[in-house]
Order: structure tokens, then C-alpha cells, then sequence
């Protein structure tokens, strides 16, 4: 399997969101695609996850997750 790679737009946009201080979306989880940076948010990754591939009509689309205003989305 080949090692992911974010484009420098969706790396620009992982910046953005994690350092976002919007309060609508603080939380909500990013699916974001590594080569166009488009961004699918929902409650979960399941919920971003399946969003992004309903919307780019792909049920194989890889993503990249962030969570909205902060640095990791999970931690153990």
C-alpha cells in the first residue's frame, strides 16, 4: 500500500481547521481528500467517512481525519 500524501492545499486546510476557533464546527470530525482537499464534516468518522464518499461517488475514497479546532482526533 502506498504512503498517503497530503497535496499543499489540504495540508493548508488540515492547518485551518485545526487551528479553527469556529464555534459551529469545534468538534465535528473532517474527512478530508489528500488530493483535492475537499472537506466532509460529520459527528464521527463513520459519518464524515460515508458523507465524502456519497458525495464524490466513490465507496473506495480515502481520507484524511481531523478533528475541528483541535490538534488529534482521538487520544488514548
Amino acid at each position: 500500500m502506498e504512503k498517503l500524501r497530503l497535496s499543499d492545499k489540504a495540508n493548508e486546510i488540515v492547518k485551518r481547521l485545526v487551528d479553527s476557533k469556529d464555534s459551529e464546527k469545534i468538534g465535528y470530525i473532517a474527512a478530508i481528500d489528500p488530493q483535492t482537499g475537499e472537506i466532509f464534516l460529520g459527528k464521527s468518522i463513520v459519518e464524515a467517512a460515508k458523507l465524502g464518499r456519497k458525495m464524490k461517488n466513490d465507496s473506495k475514497a480515502i481520507f484524511f481525519f481531523v478533528r475541528v479546532g483541535y490538534p488529534s482526533v482521538h487520544v488514548l
